[in-house]
């Protein structure tokens, strides 16, 4: 499959072929897909095992069988349910690169998107596609993550929820899905990685955020409104869960962030996206 990249051109997605940075290593995965773990409005999420890794640049390296926790972490892939759903896969892809430096701490560390065109002796379950018609094979590889929620969150792990959605909202990205089924706890560590520390509320974060193909970047926006947006939206979950009785509120010094606070969410020295 080859590895793409999502650009964004008059709101419409279109898939950009990525080469391999010239002098870089390149590997290569070979996955098993087993079990449905999940499914969404624009694709299915399966449950993966790692048979081997094995570097195609160096005919004399061996195989990895199977790669450890110190190569890769229990991974899932995305797989879009239906041809017109590329495009949405696409821009998720494109909103896990905006939110590149919150990988293991807000959101899932995220391995690339890769697309492939089948001919017509394959059909895709589920596709208006018909056999004989060539259709594009579109997944997502992302980390794995932990349980759901319990819907029985103390206030504490409640604020901890608001603070990944304040996290995203440093980058002006509203999720514009926030629901329960799109909030795990972090993956267990072993066998996932740790989660990486966040340096704005100095702490690791115990959940993280999941589906992206809605949200949306407005450079235009203040930061602290789509933070309000945000938080007020996972209040009401909650409220009408319990009936009423919780309130998180944006801070004073959180409604007066400037760009120079945007600084603490810029650590990039784990490259997540590594090619496979």
């Amino acid at each position: 499959m080859q590895r793409c990249g999502a650009i964004e051109e008059d709101g419409e997605i279109g898939i950009q072929l990525l080469d391999p940075v010239p002098g870089s290593r390149k590997f290569q995965l070979a996955i098993s897909v087993n079990d449905l773990l999940g499914y969404g409005r624009c694709g299915n999420v399966f449950e993966t095992t790692q048979d081997f890794l094995w570097e195609n640049t160096n005919p004399e390296a061996e195989a990895i069988e199977p790669p450890g926790p110190e190569y890769l972490p229990p991974l899932v892939i995305k797989v879009a349910n239906k041809e017109s759903r590329v495009q949405d896969l696409g821009r998720e892809c494109l909103n896990y690169h905006l939110l590149s430096s919150l990988h293991g701490i807000a959101v899932p560390r995220f391995y690339g998107w890769f697309n492939l065109t089948l001919d017509g002796r394959y059909t895709f379950p589920g596709d208006e596609n018909k056999k004989g018609d060539k259709f594009t094979l579109s997944i997502l590889v992302l980390e794995r993550m932990g349980d759901r929620l319990t819907l029985d969150e103390s206030d504490d792990d409640i604020e901890d929820i608001c603070d990944i959605f304040r996290d995203i909202s440093m980058r002006r990205i509203s999720h514009r899905d926030i629901r329960f089924s799109n909030i795990f706890q972090a993956p267990k560590s072993p066998p996932g990685y740790p989660g990486k520390f966040c340096y704005a509320h100095e702490r690791i974060h115990k959940y993280r955020i999941i589906d992206f193909e809605q949200a949306r970047k407005d450079d235009s926006a203040k930061r602290h409104l789509v933070a309000v947006s945000q938080v007020m939206e996972i209040e009401s979950m909650y409220e009408n869960r319990r009936g009423g009785g919780i309130r998180f509120s944006v801070s004073d010094d959180e409604s007066s962030l400037d760009d120079d606070d945007l600084n603490l969410y810029d650590d990039d020295s784990e490259i997540s996206d590594s090619s496979l």
